[in-house]
């Protein structure tokens, strides 16, 4: 667990310095050594999606999916940034179906007294 540790700090540092590449690797390596309950599977995912946005990648796009999806698997609560960026990865991936299915997931996640919050978070992305 430790050396899981050690590469999340290793992945964020990379982060800071904008070396994303190096950083996916350092996060890629601490999730595989956290195991299957990591809650660092939104950082890697989030990373990937970076990844793809500044190099047009679509594989970046899948592992991203892939490391977002194993969090919002492992978590025992609903976490709506987490149903956001899937649903963001999905659609860039052209999957209309799958994007609406988290955005309707991500908005469901919001406790009642609280909804207004998500609505106000859409129109400011619109």
């Amino acid at each position: 667990m430790w050396i899981a540790m050690y590469n999340l700090v290793q992945g964020l540092s990379a982060v800071w310095n904008g070396e994303f590449i190096d950083a996916e690797e350092s996060l890629a390596e601490a999730c595989l050594l956290a195991g299957g309950e990591s809650c660092l599977f939104p950082s890697h995912g989030a990373v990937c999606m970076e990844i793809a946005r500044k190099q047009s990648d679509s594989d970046f796009l899948s592992f991203a999916i892939r490391s977002l999806k194993k969090a919002k698997d492992g978590s025992l609560m609903p976490l709506s940034f987490v149903s956001l960026l899937l649903a963001q990865a999905e659609a860039s991936l052209g999957s209309e179906s799958k994007w609406e299915k988290n955005l309707i997931e991500e908005w469901s996640s919001w406790r009642q007294g609280l909804i207004f919050c998500p609505f106000m978070i859409h129109l400011y992305f619109i």
